[in-house]
């Protein structure tokens, strides 16, 4: 009897002392998609962000129509009308530097190789005659550099020939036609005034021409 009740008898196998801790490795893998899905989630929108905003060919294609309208289109064939305006400003100029004594010849000798229609215009050269180097030079280089504008745009050449014309007439205003009373002939003091309007009636056709024909719109970023 003794015997008996000191070795009890158990039914089933023995617990194993693995079990819990195969549980609870377990439960923590169970776990660990869930905790990672959060930081997936917080780690996405910076990637969606890069991706809505893609460079517009739209936008681009606007903002270059948009410049075009303000500089005007390019139209290399304008330049050789810059370059004769220059070269008549620029006759005068000639003239008085490399034949003093007699400036009316050399511009009669000019005039005399040309077309006979082109005998109209030697009173405007001749009228000329007055303007000082000071003023003719830079508007000589203002004058060129419309002409070469025209390649890239062709209201900054507007622009550049309208400065020429701008320093020319206001010297005009200022001091040139006082100067012209003496000296010239009633052909050429005309002529001088006459040049500067056919220039300003020149730029005026061609910055029409050349500008915007329909109304501008904002163009947004």
């Amino acid at each position: 009897m003794e015997d008996g009740q000191n070795n009890p008898i158990i039914d089933g196998p023995e617990p194993s002392r693995w079990a819990g801790l195969l549980s609870a490795l377990k439960a923590a893998m169970a776990r660990k998609p869930a905790s990672a899905a959060p930081q997936a989630e917080t780690a996405a929108p910076p990637a969606k962000t890069r991706r809505s905003n893609p460079p517009s060919d739209a936008a681009d294609a606007r903002i270059a129509l948009a410049e075009r309208e303000v500089h005007g289109p390019p139209a290399v064939w304008m330049a050789p009308f810059f370059l004769l305006f220059a070269l008549a400003y620029a006759a005068p100029l000639i003239a008085n530097s490399l034949a003093p004594a007699a400036p009316r010849g050399m511009i009669h000798g000019l005039v005399a190789v040309l077309p006979p229609v082109a005998g109209r215009i030697e009173p405007l050269l001749a009228g000329w005659l007055w303007a000082p180097w000071w003023v003719a030079v830079p508007a000589l280089f203002m004058r060129i550099k419309a002409a070469w504008t025209t390649v890239s745009a062709t209201l900054d050449a507007v622009g550049w020939g309208m400065g020429a014309l701008t320093l020319e007439g206001a010297a005009w205003l200022f001091f040139g036609r006082k100067l012209v009373t003496t000296g010239f002939s009633p052909a050429e003091q005309d002529g001088a005034w006459q040049l500067l309007v056919l220039e300003f009636l020149f730029l005026l056709l061609t910055a029409i021409t050349f500008g915007p024909t329909r109304r501008n719109h904002l163009v947004k970023p």
